[in-house]
């Protein structure tokens, strides 16, 4: 079966509440967006809650404010973003390197 059966998916009302109980439980927040460190040079949280905004306007800033760290991913050529079904499994694959 596919990851979904594997990991946590929030589905919280507030995100500002959710961030506030996950750093309380000592997680730490990633925010993968335009702007950050190169998520091939970063070690990643294996229990991280990571936020991947929308392909045209990235993470809300209270989320990247909130975040210990923002990671972005590297692109070659003229493509100025991702599709975020595709940063999400380049950052599930970053997990597991």
């Amino acid at each position: 079966m596919g990851s979904l059966f594997h990991v946590t998916v929030a589905t919280q009302v507030s995100c500002k509440e959710s961030i506030a109980q996950w750093k309380d439980e000592g997680r730490e927040i990633v925010s993968v967006g335009m702007e950050g460190e190169d998520i091939a040079k970063q070690s990643l949280p294996a229990t991280g809650v990571f936020f991947l905004g929308s392909e045209s306007h990235g993470t809300k800033s209270h989320v990247t404010e909130a975040a210990d760290s923002v990671v972005t991913i590297a692109k070659h050529g003229e493509a100025e973003s991702l599709n975020v079904a595709t940063a999400a499994g380049i950052v599930l694959h970053a997990l597991r390197s």
